[in-house]
């Protein structure tokens, strides 16, 4: 269950344990490790994902108390050296021309804004960088979603790049244009320079 933070929880023995973000997901299946805190325990730990070249592969999910998920460095998304980091099921990232282009596909929620958080992450660690963000094959797309962008924005710019969006879902313009975000991260239509 999310809740708005910050939020202090009793226990059943009495002791209280807090947290200043400002969205927790709380344990309702008692299942979590991490007891009140949400660690995804309700779901198997261990998910097989198809990636696009067909292959299968396994990895470990967590969830931290704000709700976003991460994988562990054996799983689809992690980076490998020197690359970006391998494609997962909401994700893909390459290098063209002189700018990352991130690739989004799918379902953009709760659930897998982490996944891709860790494109968007590698994408914008270095210094002057020219981060394109491909909205244009998403079938949804939430605040969690945004989130996600609205960060990986402030720190391709506070870094001197950049971070656009390309995105044609009238759904998805319609989630910027009503938070504000329409004109902070100005949706292309299409990608710049023709590309499919």
């Amino acid at each position: 269950m999310l809740v708005e933070g910050p939020v202090e929880v009793e226990l059943e023995d009495g002791t209280t344990v807090s947290s200043d973000r400002f969205q927790v997901a709380l344990c309702t299946c008692r299942r979590s490790r991490r007891y009140p805190w949400c660690d995804t325990s309700h779901r198997r730990s261990a998910k097989k994902t198809t990636g696009r070249a067909g292959t299968t592969q396994t990895g470990t999910r967590s969830t931290s108390e704000d709700g976003t998920e991460s994988q562990s460095d054996n799983s689809p998304g992690a980076s490998s050296p020197g690359g970006p980091p391998e494609p997962n099921s909401c994700a893909r990232t390459r290098i063209e021309g002189g700018r990352t282009v991130v690739e989004v596909s799918g379902e953009v929620d709760i659930a897998t804004s982490g996944l891709l958080a860790v494109h968007l992450d590698a994408a914008t660690a270095g210094q002057g960088v020219d981060v394109l963000v491909d909205l244009r094959s998403v079938e949804f797309f939430d605040c969690s979603g945004l989130r996600v962008l609205c960060r990986a924005e402030a720190r391709a710019r506070e870094g001197g790049g950049r971070l656009r969006v390309a995105c044609h879902a009238p759904l998805v313009r319609r989630l910027f244009a009503a938070t504000g975000l329409g004109e902070r991260l100005l949706p292309l239509p299409a990608l710049p320079g023709g590309d499919a």
